[in-house]
């Protein structure tokens, strides 16, 4: 007579990998029925689909953010905070004259004087592009 431990051991490698073969092949239908997409889902997910930037455009954005970063710097405190506050952090004009203790008028005002210095900033480079690239 044969160990009936042994003939469980036996049984159990065999659920084992029937289980595991079943899980496998299961996942590689998931796999095909979600690569096989009808005229609609097709369509709309090409509607979706947004192409990845070139070089040149990735190196664009990067000098982009170099030169407002460094337009940043130059702008005065106040000015800087009331944009970093709303443009960049998202906060309300309300939420930002709270926190620097400042009527929200007066958060208005810097986030007016503090986009008109960053724009005369940015465009003067972009100005200067333009003409080199005319030559």
């Amino acid at each position: 007579m044969r160990d009936l431990s042994a003939a469980r051991a036996w049984l159990f490698t065999i659920l084992t990998r029937t289980h595991l073969n079943r899980m496998r092949s299961a996942g590689r239908r998931a796999e095909a029925a979600l690569t096989d997409l009808d005229e609609r889902a097709f369509e709309a997910a090409l509607a979706e689909w947004i192409p990845m930037p070139s070089p040149a455009e990735e190196a664009e954005r990067w000098q982009l953010g170099e030169q407002l970063a460094k337009a940043l710097d130059q702008l005065q405190d106040e000015l800087r905070g009331a944009v970093w506050l709303v443009d960049v952090e998202g906060f309300t004009q309300r939420e930002a004259a709270g926190m620097q203790d400042v009527p929200e008028g007066t958060i208005a005002s810097r986030l007016f004087r503090g986009r008109r210095q960053l724009r005369t900033a940015l465009e003067r480079p972009a100005r200067e592009a333009r003409i080199w690239r005319n030559q």
